[in-house]
């Protein structure tokens, strides 16, 4: 073979080299990027680690405690006597077959019922929680802590949940409080009266008519999943450039977060 003919391949293994280690390149340079989009969101856990016990439970709640999440959320409303207790629903049917309605009896006449829970053909089993305890709970670590307020919530539990909050000495910037469109004033309130603590709006449908109110208010941004199209992203992006705290939910995978391109979030 002549020095021309070597010289030759050896020109073209050079330049295909090179075109492979740009492309290389480009794919770590991608992944960096996307390790680094990854960071500026927080995980948290909705109405705690469900995989570890029944939702909202003591249970579920030190699975997220334990788990890699940066926050957990929960749901609060009050009994007849005014305890404020850790639960989604309004009443105990589904998890415990009882038509009790929550905010119609005593904490005491509530605590000693079953929870129960069968996911993947895992029954798991637990009772209702005091908000109190699961502040006791969370208070030692460093958990984000999302508090929803159901709807038989009035500003008196607000206050309630606050002087819970105080009096474990969890510093406000670990709370934020959040409530769909029936206490959207209860968030408003909270902003004027209590402005150290952030809220968000649990957005569904219809809640282009409550977005500005929102913006307006300094209150942030909980979307559904389900809502997020150009125009859900574009809103959701208008919160967080005016800093104002946003979440989505419910994401459970990362195809699902792949999908968004929304800078900071909780989710």
């Amino acid at each position: 073979m002549s020095l021309t003919n070597i010289l030759g391949s050896f020109f073209l293994i050079s330049i295909t080299c090179l075109y492979i280690c740009f492309d290389l390149l480009k794919i770590l340079l991608y992944n960096i990027c996307e390790v680094k989009d990854m960071r500026k969101i927080k995980y948290v856990a909705h109405r705690g680690g469900k995989g570890y016990g029944v939702e909202n439970t003591i249970e579920a709640f030190w699975g997220a405690i334990n788990g890699l999440y940066d926050g957990i959320e929960c749901d609060i409303q009050p009994t007849k006597d005014k305890k404020l207790v850790v639960c989604h629903d309004l009443d105990l049917k589904r998890l415990t077959g009882k038509d009790l309605i929550i905010k119609e009896h005593n904490y005491d006449e509530l605590k000693d019922y079953e929870l129960v829970k069968c996911e993947k053909n895992v029954e798991r089993k637990g009772k209702l929680l005091l908000f109190e305890d699961l502040i006791k709970t969370i208070a030692p670590t460093p958990l984000i802590l999302f508090v929803e307020l159901k709807e038989s919530c009035s500003y008196e539990d607000v206050i309630n949940a606050i002087d819970i909050i105080n009096k474990y000495n969890i510093s406000s910037d670990r709370i934020i409080f959040i409530a769909n469109l029936v206490n959207i004033s209860l968030l408003v309130m909270i902003r004027s009266l209590h402005n150290e603590y952030q809220t968000m709006y649990v957005a569904r449908t219809d809640y282009q008519k409550y977005v500005q109110l929102c913006l307006n208010n300094g209150i942030g941004f909980d979307a559904c999943f389900s809502i997020m199209d150009a125009e859900g992203r574009g809103w959701m992006n208008k919160f967080i450039e005016k800093g104002l705290p946003t979440s989505l939910w419910v994401l459970n995978t990362k195809k699902d977060l792949k999908q968004f391109k929304i800078g900071r979030a909780h989710v």
